[in-house]
């Protein structure tokens, strides 16, 4: 059980941020200072410092905390018993809901070259878990064998794009079509033969 200055600690680190995330939604990253995110946070220039070394420490502790519970959601539906098409469709969804209802911050986050890094492939957990999914499809006979780490790789670069795309719209995009036209693509990209597509 955390003691009590490990919960203190959490709600502090929790203060922040939420304090960042509304000053560097609100005035950029260039004019976003650690003093303008203390204050906002309601604690000391000083306590800040103690928890983050600089304004680059914060943005990827912005950027992880923002990241990690769709990470957890995503991890949710790759470990469930549902068919590996209808895994996918729920990756893809949750993924553009979860965009969606953070389109300011993922917007700001996703434009931040010192971020560039965390998002590449290489990095990503992205390919890591389309990589799992297309092996779940390879061993239930709805995929053909392949390289899964290259097109799992040629997935996350193509969601990539179009979560781009899905963020830059002036109008809201339907997330189920728009998921629903990802899986398709990957049935019949990696499918065994026509008749094993559903």
């Amino acid at each position: 059980m955390p003691t009590i200055s490990e919960r203190q600690k959490d709600a502090t680190k929790q203060g922040i941020y939420e304090a960042a995330v509304e000053v560097l939604t609100h005035d950029g990253l260039d004019r976003a200072t650690m003093s303008r995110v203390a204050q906002q946070a309601g604690i000391s220039k000083g306590s800040l410092y103690n928890y983050f070394k600089d304004k680059d420490h914060l943005l990827e502790f912005v950027f992880e905390k923002t990241i990690d519970p769709l990470h957890e959601q995503i991890m949710g539906i790759v470990d469930s018993n549902a068919p590996v098409l209808e895994k996918l469709h729920g990756v893809f969804v949750t993924l553009l809901n979860y965009l969606g209802e953070r389109r300011k911050l993922f917007s700001f986050l996703l434009s931040q070259q010192a971020l560039q890094k965390y998002i590449t492939p290489s990095c990503s957990q992205g390919p890591a878990t389309f990589a799992l999914l297309i092996q779940q499809g390879i061993d239930d006979g709805v995929f053909r064998p392949c390289d899964t780490n290259f097109h799992a790789t040629m997935v996350y670069g193509m969601l990539r794009a179009i979560s781009d795309d899905y963020l830059d719209a002036e109008e809201p995009l339907e997330v189920d079509h728009i998921a629903q036209q990802l899986s398709q693509f990957c049935a019949i990209g990696f499918a065994v033969s026509p008749e094993k597509v559903t």
